[in-house]
């Protein structure tokens, strides 16, 4: 029997961010995913692995919710979420029953769009991933395919280093490289949402649209602080205003809260 690929539908948010639809009606589920043209070659000299710490403190917690409550609900709601940096690229993608799609993409959007990168959860992963280095470092294989890639690509290209980093450089990594990463790589024009399942465009343009502006109603219940409102109605400009949102960051180039990949990390 020949495959054949589907052609996904091409639809577009307001902002520009373009939207593939795929639509399969054979079991009640769908899958979100947002990817980045941003992944480890993005990594600023000296800060291997930044990306990819970005990337695991997304659903650490954002200004209405901590990574428990994220954890909860998305599990409340039969979802499972993962986020993953690649050597070019980077995705935070979330699979949900049909059923439940909009409260969930509520939720995906919250922890995308609005993750505040706390000192202590930063300080925390930094430690976990600091072990999970010293591991790697005890495994030949590992390091052979560290030395393999620092051969191919050297010392100055991004490429070099393991995705996860090494011990000098998640050390070196701050909570403003991670804010500062965060605020470049993901708006529109750097991204694209790709959706598989069971939705079609009529019901899925309205909660893709309404996702964000939910999760900053529901955020104002719980912030505290006027400040931390102003954070978030400036983040949330990435869905409803790319031109004000591109000025201010300038132009460039797994369902747990806590999922580590198997980079071959060393010092």
């Amino acid at each position: 029997m020949e495959f054949r690929a589907p052609i996904p539908t091409q639809l577009a948010l307001k902002n520009g961010l373009p939207v593939f639809l795929i639509e399969r009606h054979d079991i009640p589920l769908v899958s979100v995913a947002l990817a980045l043209r941003s992944g480890a070659d993005t990594d600023s000299p000296g800060k291997a692995g930044l990306s990819s710490f970005a990337l695991d403190l997304l659903d650490e917690g954002t200004a209405s919710r901590d990574a428990a409550a994220i954890a909860r609900e998305f599990e409340d709601l039969g979802a499972r979420y993962s986020g993953a940096s690649e050597a070019d690229s980077s995705r935070v993608s979330v699979t949900a029953l049909s059923d439940t799609l909009e409260p969930v993409l509520e939720i995906f959007a919250d922890v995308a769009l609005h993750p505040q990168f706390r000192a202590a959860d930063v300080e925390r992963v930094r430690v976990e991933r600091l072990g999970e280095i010293a591991q790697a470092l005890d495994d030949p294989q590992s390091v052979g395919r560290h030395v393999l890639s620092r051969v191919i690509f050297g010392e100055k290209h991004p490429w070099g280093y393991p995705r996860e980093g090494t011990v000098g450089s998640v050390k070196a990594i701050s909570r403003k490289d991670i804010v500062a990463w965060h605020k470049a790589w993901f708006r529109p024009a750097n991204a694209a949402l790709f959706v598989v399942g069971d939705t079609d465009a009529a019901a899925l343009m309205p909660v893709l649209r309404g996702a964000s502006g939910a999760g900053r109603t529901a955020g104002r219940r719980r912030a505290r602080g006027t400040s931390m409102r102003r954070k978030r109605r400036a983040s949330s400009r990435w869905w409803t205003n790319p031109a004000r949102r591109s000025r201010r960051s300038g132009s460039g180039k797994s369902a747990s809260p806590r999922r580590r990949r198997t980079s071959s990390p060393c010092a």
